[in-house]
């Protein structure tokens, strides 16, 4: 699992606190919603500073979500892009879909068009 990997590189990097959030049924804005809740306890209060690491081509759209909802739940917490650039470059349809999923987002209509499986991961179907 992609996330198992980068959890272990952070480790080799000697990243304080490591937690890999990701819910292979889901879809990024509940990723983000999942993370977000994470941040919203006491333990982490003093966190000003996470690293969202993903695919370069995916980037954009997973950490405009999550710096919205860190906004929604008072968080003053920095996010920081790790962008991951090995592997396909994805095909024009994907990166279209990223842009709308963008749009879809910020105009509040998120999840309202048909879901195609992640590029480059198996289906959760």
């Amino acid at each position: 699992l992609d996330v198992d990997k980068y959890m272990q590189r952070a480790n080799r990097k000697r990243v304080v606190r490591i937690f890999g959030l990701y819910d292979a049924t889901a879809n990024t804005l509940s990723d983000a919603q999942l993370v977000v809740r994470e941040l919203d306890h006491e333990e982490f209060s003093e966190v000003k500073r996470i690293y969202l690491v993903t695919d370069f081509w995916h980037m954009v759209r997973a950490k405009t979500m999550l710096e919205h909802l860190c906004r929604v739940y008072k968080l003053s917490i920095e996010v920081f892009p790790v962008s991951v650039i090995t592997g396909p470059k994805p095909p024009e349809a994907v990166l279209k879909g990223e842009q709308q999923g963008i749009d879809d987002f910020l105009a509040g209509q998120y999840g309202q068009r048909k879901a195609y499986d992640p590029f480059g991961k198996p289906s959760a179907h």
